[in-house]
């Protein structure tokens, strides 16, 4: 009974830290994580009614303006690193901060390994983050406004 108890109490220690930890920015992610999308915005202008689609529902148009655009964000937030490569764990946890969504770290890899050899960098990320949200109901959740 003494073992039950103390179990359940560690238990929830760890689900609350865990959790608490899940809520907090990644050291990595930029804390002036707007202005650079808005100063990717300014170099790559998209139409309204595309904007609206990508806030809305995450559809990206496949064009290069948008690749341009979703490139310029990851590298300026640091989602994607040149001489690094393709990071999933970052991709989710930029979308948890960016984007409050939840996804799939098995879904952001599957997609990824799909175009690993893309002609480009910006091509590959691209066309994994279409991947990722062309089945955005399958692949990931908003997050609750706690987490």
């Amino acid at each position: 009974m003494l073992i039950s108890k103390m179990f359940n109490t560690i238990f929830a220690f760890l689900m609350l830290f865990g959790l608490g930890i899940l809520a907090e920015r990644p050291e990595w992610y930029p804390k002036n994580a707007a202005e650079i999308d808005a100063e990717c915005m300014k170099k790559h202008v998209l139409s309204a009614e595309i904007m609206e689609k990508l806030k809305n529902d995450f559809t990206l148009e496949d064009t290069p303006t948008m690749r341009s655009l979703v490139f310029c964000s990851a590298l300026g937030k640091q989602v994607f690193r040149p001489n690094v490569g393709f990071e999933a764990v970052r991709v989710v946890e930029g979308l948890q901060e960016n984007a409050k969504l939840n996804c799939s770290l098995e879904a952001v890899q599957h997609c990824a390994d799909q175009f690993r050899n893309a002609n480009s960098n910006e091509a590959m990320f691209f066309s994994t983050m279409k991947c990722l949200f062309d089945d955005i109901s399958e692949n990931c959740s908003k997050m609750k406004e706690t987490e």
